[in-house]
């Protein structure tokens, strides 16, 4: 799925997130360069606050990724998924999934390491 028209991927961006009552902004950092031809669909994650990361999965726009767990670690984390019993339809979506950690610091490498949910992998976290 493509960004939205107008919006520039090379510099940084601010999106209001509702959920439910609660409305807060998230600021986007922005990317290096614009991305070019068709995603593999590969996890991607970014900071959104000092102690917030969205990460981008792929998959079933009926089935969003479930956090059951978050251990930190020296480098990084290990985000545990729940399992998804039921039926998802067959579709390819992207899907934002917020993840709350301790504090980032953006000058030093964090990495989110995926189990369960059908996402296991290992996601370098961006500035």
């Amino acid at each position: 799925m493509p960004v939205p028209e107008g919006v520039d991927v090379t510099a940084d961006v601010e999106v209001e997130v509702e959920h439910g009552q609660r409305t807060d902004d998230a600021d986007l950092d922005a990317l290096a360069e614009a991305p070019q031809g068709a995603t593999e669909y590969q996890p991607s994650a970014s900071w959104f606050d000092d102690d917030g990361i969205v990460l981008l999965t792929w998959g079933s726009s009926s089935c969003a990724p479930v956090v059951d767990d978050v251990q930190p670690a020296q480098s990084g984390a290990t985000v545990t998924f729940a399992e998804i019993d039921g039926v998802c339809t067959m579709d390819m979506a992207p899907r934002l999934t917020p993840i709350l950690v301790p504090a980032g610091d953006d000058d030093r490498p964090f990495e989110l390491t995926l189990v369960g949910g059908g996402l296991d992998a290992a996601v370098r976290v961006e500035g």
